[in-house]
């Protein structure tokens, strides 16, 4: 994958499930590693090991969901957010003791990070950036709907006997037998006819 702020072509291994105890569940290890930086630069985010930078991330995003490419784009998508909390740290320094007593210790935190988020507010304030504005396109016409003519179904005319096979002479027609109540037809010379076979 290529790190979009970079440009930098990052190799990402997935390392499988690792176990650490019954209390906590199964975490992936997934590892990325990408070219080290030239001689004398110094490394912040990583391990240099020879020519190469590894970083270790460790999840529990399920392998059918979520692939490593997806895993590190979630982390490198906060990566504003960690610089202003990297800023925070070093600016207010909240971790530091400053009181004698568990509740007056949490008191200046809670303090300190009102303070944090106070500076950034009237901070954007200050500045007179105008926000963007979507301008949204007129709507358009629905099409008009066009209703496809139906044709009219053909109609047939009443059955009709057929008639002597060829017109030979000596033959008779279909209207010559009688139909009689039980399905069978009855010839002139009076003997039953039932039908046997059809063909197509």
């Amino acid at each position: 994958m290529t790190q979009v702020s970079t440009n930098e072509a990052v190799e990402v291994f997935d390392g499988g499930w690792l176990s650490l105890n019954e209390a906590m569940p199964p975490l992936r290890v997934i590892v990325a590693r990408h070219r080290a930086p030239e001689s004398g630069k110094k490394v912040s985010v990583g391990k240099c090991i020879g020519e190469w930078v590894y970083e270790v991330f460790i999840t529990t995003l399920p392998t059918d969901g979520f692939l490593v490419e997806d895993v590190l784009n979630l982390y490198h998508g906060r990566g504003a957010f960690e610089v202003v909390l990297a800023d925070e740290d070093v600016e207010e320094d909240p971790d530091r003791w400053c009181s004698y007593t568990e509740c007056g210790q949490e008191l200046w935190q809670i303090t300190c990070q009102w303070v944090w988020n106070l500076r950034l507010a009237l901070g954007q304030e200050m500045q007179t950036d105008t926000l963007r504005e979507i301008e949204w396109a007129a709507a358009k016409e629905a099409p008009s709907v066009f209703v496809a003519a139906e044709n009219t179904p053909e109609e047939y005319g009443p059955w009709q006997w057929a008639r002597p096979f060829g017109g030979a002479t000596g033959r008779l027609g279909a209207e010559s037998f009688t139909l009689q109540d039980n399905g069978m037809l009855r010839c002139p010379a009076g003997a039953s006819l039932w039908l046997s076979e059809v063909r197509a």
